[in-house]
C-alpha cells in the first residue's frame, strides 16, 4: 500500500494511464487534465484538472484528508484550502475514487 503522494505529475499520469479505477473510466490522463467518461447514472464526461487530483493526493500524505472519511466530508476540507474553484471540488467521487485507488495500490 502506498504512503506517499506522487513525486511528481508525470507519475500521477502513468498510473491513471495504465489504471481502472472502481466507479469511473479514465479516457484520457495529461499533465494538464484528466477526462472521466460519462456514467450510466447520467453523469456527462468530467475534465478535471490533475494538478487538483495531486492537491487532494498531497492532503492524504500531509494528513489534512483522511481515507477513512467519506469524500463529501473531505470535500469540505478541500474546499476552503483548494487553489482551485470551489465547483471542482463538487466532482468529489471522481477525485476521491482515483485517492483511493492510489493509496491502494503497492508503490
Amino acid at each position: 500500500m502506498r504512503t506517499a503522494a506522487p513525486t511528481s505529475i508525470y507519475e500521477l499520469v502513468h498510473f491513471l494511464e495504465r489504471t481502472e479505477l472502481n466507479q469511473y473510466k479514465i479516457l484520457r490522463a495529461t499533465t494538464d487534465f484528466v477526462v472521466f467518461d460519462a456514467t450510466s447514472r447520467g453523469s456527462g464526461l468530467v475534465m478535471l484538472p490533475t494538478e487538483l487530483l495531486i492537491e487532494w493526493l498531497r492532503g492524504v500524505e500531509s494528513g489534512f484528508l483522511d481515507l477513512k472519511q467519506d469524500s463529501q466530508t473531505n470535500r469540505a476540507k478541500m474546499k476552503v484550502t483548494s487553489k482551485w474553484a470551489k465547483h471542482l471540488q463538487d466532482f468529489d467521487s471522481h477525485i476521491w475514487n482515483v485517492v483511493q485507488h492510489w493509496y491502494s495500490q503497492s508503490a
